[in-house]
């Protein structure tokens, strides 16, 4: 066996036009494989060819189809340092062997004994100073491979690694730009791409779409911190991954969010089986060190039902029914009448969002808050109304959501800002005894997490020369495990200008005590849950009343909300809580009505003054009511 190894000389032949022309023009790996297949017995004669390129892992050097002249086909790759393809890599060396002899440890060249091949000549492909391949040709007939064959191949070779490096590197790139870093799953993109082919594909089988959630994610990173959560979300990748068959896709659409497509031919596994499935692989215990963390996922299931549906709808209509599986016993559901009414109305309230703000079709009811012992008007808190033309009222929650989701949360958030930082100005204005009375507005923790929040509220104060304390915030006790470092910044903020701060539907989730140490929280408002129950309920008595002992030792004001009877009213003043809102006292109204209802009130209260000190009205004071 005579072998012949060759320095990569500098000299280069000239290639044939057309196959430089065809290899500019190919746009992947594959295209440039079948091109240079075509074209190569027009550089150098051979019988059989073979292109190898090092694997991911770079120990190896996996052989790629060649045209029909492939040599070995049936074998997938070979060693570096155990064949005569490794050993031209390893090398950055040309080999031309004159004579192949099966006496030989190279495994390759063993084989090449076995289909009768009788000289090669091997050039590698380096770019950069870099190798990660080789080019190699075999000749039954024994034939030699002469020194124009070489410098043949080695132009060819040297032409081929700057494509195939710029190739491997687009499809590196477009590879990184589909592929969630995380999880190494399709992103969000990449799934919805995938989505989309699935439905515009009518050859295809039948697909089903399941969204799955990863409930109270929020919770596992707040109580073990970020990197257990990653570590959890990468587990449910895998696990997830491993459920799903062979065709059916997933991807991490962000967050503790994943799609999955699955097929569903009449040969197919029921989407309802590959649900539970899932479910039942997600929720089992998972170790990250010490931690034992028991996950747990919610399942929404639908599937294309109609040749105008788009990706969007399809996804709406999955994330609605996912959001009813939280609620499900088997944490599944799927996609009905019921939930395409329900999808069907989001879409249309986030179709009217723009417009409804834009043109002032939204707008605030204010209802009054008021002293159970002296009936004075306090002050008042601002809630949202929207009035859909199609849905009638739409909930204030609702309608926060989906300004969120429609990434309208800032623009809304300045527009209510001065909706009714106007409207208090000009309510001010007309009823003199409002100079010393405040507006409470609700703030989410999305809206306080908004860089500019700040400067908003500050400049809006100076726009319609109201105080700060004319302006309360009230901060979602709800939302309040959200709170991110810009919120909590936001809150310190508003707090060392002198606004307010109340803390809103306190008890009505998990109770942020730790409010009251990190900012300067002046008020608490008991949610109407709390007042409801305590007629009844003893225990919950005793919890309002052990809150409200609390919070005046802290020198905070207690409201009650929700009141809506005269029982709720006399508890309330036993326990030492005089501050109150409800429909009992006074239902919400709109500006208008709210600004004669003050009037009124303000002249009743100027007819006592005159009547003196001494003179109580028949049936005592009323409410203030519109």
């Amino acid at each position: 066996m005579t072998e012949r190894h060759a320095e990569m000389p500098d000299v280069n032949i000239c290639l044939p036009v057309g196959f430089i022309e065809h290899l500019t023009a190919t746009t992947s790996l594959d295209e440039l494989l079948e091109v240079t297949a075509t074209w190569l017995d027009s550089v150098v004669a051979c019988d059989r060819s073979s292109l190898a390129i090092l694997n991911e892992d770079e120990d190896s050097l996996e052989l790629l189809a060649f045209g029909d002249k492939t040599i070995m086909p049936g074998q997938t790759s070979f060693g570096l340092n155990d064949s005569l393809v490794g050993k031209a890599f390893t090398r950055q060396r040309l080999i031309n062997l004159e004579n192949v002899s099966s006496d030989t440890s190279l495994v390759d060249l063993a084989m090449l004994w076995d289909l009768g091949i009788g000289s090669v000549l091997v050039a590698p492909l380096v770019s950069a100073g870099r190798a990660f391949g080789t080019i190699n040709v075999g000749r039954y007939s024994g034939e030699p491979f002469s020194r124009l064959d070489e410098l043949s191949l080695r132009s060819m070779a040297s032409l081929l690694a700057s494509y195939i490096s710029v190739h491997r590197q687009i499809d590196s790139e477009q590879k990184a730009a589909r592929v969630d870093h995380l999880t190494g799953l399709l992103n969000r993109r990449a799934i919805l791409e995938t989505l989309e082919n699935a439905i515009a594909d009518e050859s295809d089988d039948p697909v089903s779409v399941l969204f799955l959630d990863l409930d109270g994610f929020k919770g596992i990173n707040d109580a073990h911190g970020h990197a257990t959560g990653d570590a959890l979300l990468v587990e449910i990748s895998r696990r997830l991954s491993h459920v799903l068959r062979d065709g059916d896709m997933i991807g991490r659409l962000g967050g503790d969010e994943f799609l999955a497509i699955c097929k569903s031919g009449d040969a197919g596994e029921p989407a309802e089986s590959i649900a539970k499935r899932l479910v039942r692989e997600c929720s089992m215990p998972f170790s990250v060190g010490s931690t034992v963390i028991t996950p747990h996922v919610s399942v929404g299931v639908t599937a294309p039902h109609s040749s105008t549906q788009t990706t969007k709808d399809l996804l709406a209509e999955a994330d609605v029914a996912m959001y009813r599986a939280k609620s499900s016993a088997d944490s599944i559901a799927f996609v009905d009448d019921v939930v395409r009414a329900e999808t069907e109305m989001l879409a249309a309230i986030d179709r009217d969002l723009v417009a409804a703000i834009e043109n002032d079709e939204m707008s605030f009811f204010y209802q009054a808050i008021e002293s159970l012992n002296s009936a004075e008007l306090l002050g008042a808190e601002a809630l949202l109304r929207w009035e859909h033309a199609e849905y009638g009222l739409i909930p204030p929650p609702l309608v926060l959501e989906r300004v969120e989701a429609s990434g309208l949360i800032e623009r809304f958030t300045q527009w209510s800002l001065d909706k009714i930082g106007r409207e208090w100005s000009q309510l001010q204005a007309s009823v003199p005894s409002f100079g010393t009375k405040a507006v409470s507005i609700n703030l989410n923790p999305s809206q306080l997490g908004l860089a500019g929040y700040s400067q908003w509220h500050m400049q809006m104060l100076q726009t319609y020369g109201l105080r700060t304390i004319d302006i309360v915030v009230e901060i979602v006790e709800s939302g309040s495990g959200d709170l991110n470092d810009a919120a909590e910044g936001t809150l310190r903020e508003l707090g060392a200008n002198g606004v307010i701060l109340a803390l809103d539907d306190f008890g009505a989730s998990y109770n942020a005590i730790s409010y009251f140490t990190r900012f300067p929280v002046h008020a608490l408002k008991l949610d109407h849950s709390l007042i409801h129950q305590m007629i009844d309920n003893e225990s919950v008595r005793k919890l309002v009343f052990g809150m409200a002992q609390i919070s005046h030792e802290l020198g905070l004001v207690v409201v009650a909300e929700g009141v809506e009877r005269q029982a709720e009213i006399d508890l309330l003043l036993d326990m030492g809580i005089d501050h109150a809102q409800g429909r009992f006292l006074s239902p919400p109204m709109a500006v208008s009505e709210f600004t004669k209802a003050a009037r009124r009130n303000e002249a009743y209260e100027f007819t006592l003054q005159l009547l003196g000190a001494d003179y109580t009205p028949p049936g005592g004071r009323p409410k203030f009511k519109g």
